[in-house]
């Protein structure tokens, strides 16, 4: 068995593996990252203890591997929402601004009972 190269997010990675890495990004390029992630933990079986697919930690891998030029990952479709700047809400207020006249026990509601 060839010796690892990279050791990433606890995956030794392998000449082959980036060879796959490169076959599956090529062939799934138009369906983007997620699809991509989704297809490489399916081959590694790559599953969290409830059975979901560690779609996060093999995105991560991928564009470990990218900032180490070694793949050419896809741009994503969209910019993630947590980083769209939130338009500032302006509220409007209407209250009466007449003056008050008389005894303050007389303005006090009673409670609710």
């Amino acid at each position: 068995m060839a010796e690892p190269l990279y050791q990433i997010c606890g995956r030794q990675i392998r000449e082959e593996d980036l060879s796959f890495v490169r076959d599956t990004i090529s062939r799934h390029w138009e369906r983007g990252r997620t699809a991509i992630s989704r297809v490489l933990c399916e081959y590694w079986d790559s599953r969290q203890p409830n059975g979901q697919l560690k779609e996060m930690t093999c995105r991560a891998l991928l564009l470990k591997l990218e900032e180490k030029k070694l793949v050419n990952f896809p741009p994503p479709f969209s910019t993630p929402n947590h980083r769209k700047p939130r338009k500032a809400v302006q509220r409007s207020y209407s209250y009466d601004t007449s003056e008050i006249h008389g005894m303050v026990s007389e303005l006090v509601m009673s409670p609710v009972r």
